[in-house]
């Protein structure tokens, strides 16, 4: 077997799928075998083969969960002599291959127990005794979420109140986060009562994977941390406390997953906050609080980038020009408050 003769050439790196599995238009598998001939070749077939598969298994008591499933074969002929064989000239051969995809295929996820992978496989076969050329090339299919660009830049907030003794607050500017990206997380903490000290304020990012059986009657669900930063700096506090906190979130596949819903594997990810308090009496507490965040293909402008533009081809008089009296103030002259997320 050979690769240096044959190539695969895709016309993007990746592929996008823009919005849920129900909604989405879906998108299109396109490139080139290329054949490279020093010398004139009897070739008998030359074709190509796009293959989708996951796989997946944990172990649950005594019993071992393994689930295979075929997403996708196709294959294209470009060539088929039979029996015969076909003198190729010498120089550089092209076969261009196209194929749409649904919507609703799943996108790649690669993660500790489970797999959801394509690969293109180009197969020169050449007569008895003469050397055959094949290559590979895995084709990564991403999910653009489906959200408004509101829903994706909104703040999340999530405020709590811990035994009428310390008031707390931890804040994040945007919902989504992309690869690579930075990720900013506030907190206040204002005391009620005297003689609070504060130890230890951390911040984690965590991705919970769910692992389905095929039959949906059985589960796993595992967790780990991406990424952690914490104000270390033991203090008595007496006024309010207001910073903030770091993350980012690795570029590497290997190290963190985007978010997905897909029938076998479903990925989340939180930001878990834990403050230590240590009361007047010496007692120490763990106050913890979730904030979930997507993290997603790219960058969250990318994100907004492929969000649907509507154009109208007749323009609408302005909102203000047709408002009466009794009707509600302009959009601009309304503040919408942050949405508050209650802690779990």
């Amino acid at each position: 077997m050979s690769t240096s003769r044959i190539q695969i050439r895709l016309s993007e790196n990746h592929l996008i799928l823009n919005g849920a599995r129900a909604e989405s238009a879906g998108c299109v598998l396109r490139g080139s075998v290329v054949l490279n001939l020093p010398s004139s070749r009897r070739v008998k077939k030359i074709w190509l083969n796009f293959s989708g598969r996951i796989q997946l298994g944990w172990t649950e008591g005594h019993h071992i969960h393994n689930v295979k499933r075929s997403i996708i074969d196709h294959t294209w002929t470009f060539l088929d002599a039979g029996k015969k064989s076909k003198t190729l000239a010498s120089g550089q051969h092209v076969f261009d291959f196209e194929l749409p995809l649904s919507g609703d295929i799943p996108e790649t996820v690669r993660t500790e127990r489970g797999i959801i992978e394509y690969v293109l496989t180009a197969h020169v076969e050449r007569p008895r005794f003469h050397t055959n050329y094949f290559a590979t090339r895995n084709v990564f299919i991403k999910r653009q979420v489906s959200s408004t660009a509101t829903e994706l830049m909104e703040s999340v907030v999530i405020s709590d109140l811990w035994e009428h003794k310390l008031a707390y607050e931890f804040f994040v500017p945007y919902r989504a986060f992309g690869e690579g990206e930075s990720i900013t997380v506030g907190f206040k903490l204002h005391p009620l009562v005297e003689g609070l000290q504060v130890q230890r304020v951390s911040c984690s990012l965590k991705e919970y994977v769910r692992y389905e059986s095929n039959d949906g009657n059985s589960h796993r669900i595992h967790s780990h941390q991406i990424c952690f930063d914490e104000d270390f700096r033991p203090r008595r506090i007496t006024e309010m406390i207001e910073k903030q906190t770091t993350l980012v979130v690795p570029k590497a596949l290997e190290m963190v997953q985007y978010d997905c819903d897909t029938d076998l594997i479903q990925i989340k990810h939180k930001l878990k906050a834990q403050i230590e308090v240590v009361e007047p009496n010496g007692t120490l507490t763990k106050i913890l609080a979730a904030i979930p965040i997507l993290i997603i293909p790219g960058s969250l402008e990318e994100a907004l980038d492929c969000l649907p533009t509507y154009e109208l081809g007749i323009p609408l008089p302005s909102y203000e020009s047709i408002r009466a009296p009794h009707l509600p103030p302009a959009y601009e002259q309304h503040t919408i408050p942050v949405r508050s997320i209650a802690t779990y």
